[in-house]
């Protein structure tokens, strides 16, 4: 049977409606993608404020670890040189000590040996009288 044109008229009808609700779905989805795309834009802005604080915070990281070198080289460098001037105090300490025992030995070999000089001279002044 040949379409009349009543029922060509509905299916036209038919096809703006289907057509129509076709440019709403297509202006949602198109809304859609704009906030899609604008939410992108936002997370890029974000990721390039973020990158620009990393990199400063991985500047102020080598500041940092330089600074730190610095003083652990410098506490080593102290910590050496009071080890060596503790060591030399020590070593010195007990050189003093023994140095000091020997002149007390030398002293009082010397006192016995002054007594016995006086000793002898208070005998012979006593035969000369």
């Amino acid at each position: 049977m040949p379409p009349t044109v009543k029922s060509l008229d509905e299916r036209i009808d038919q096809l703006a409606e289907d057509f129509g609700e076709l440019r709403k779905d297509v202006a949602v989805l198109t809304s859609r993608v704009d906030g899609a795309i604008n939410l992108l834009d936002r997370i890029a802005a974000q990721m390039n404020q973020m990158s620009g604080q990393v990199t400063a915070l991985v500047g102020d990281y080598a500041a940092f670890k330089a600074d730190t070198g610095r003083t652990v080289a410098v506490i080593k460098w102290v910590g050496v040189f009071g080890a060596g001037v503790l060591f030399t105090v020590i070593l010195s300490a007990f050189s003093l000590a023994r140095s000091a025992g020997s002149l007390e030995t030398t002293v009082q070999q010397q006192q016995k040996t002054l007594e016995e000089i006086r000793h002898e001279l208070s005998e012979l002044r006593g035969k000369q009288k």
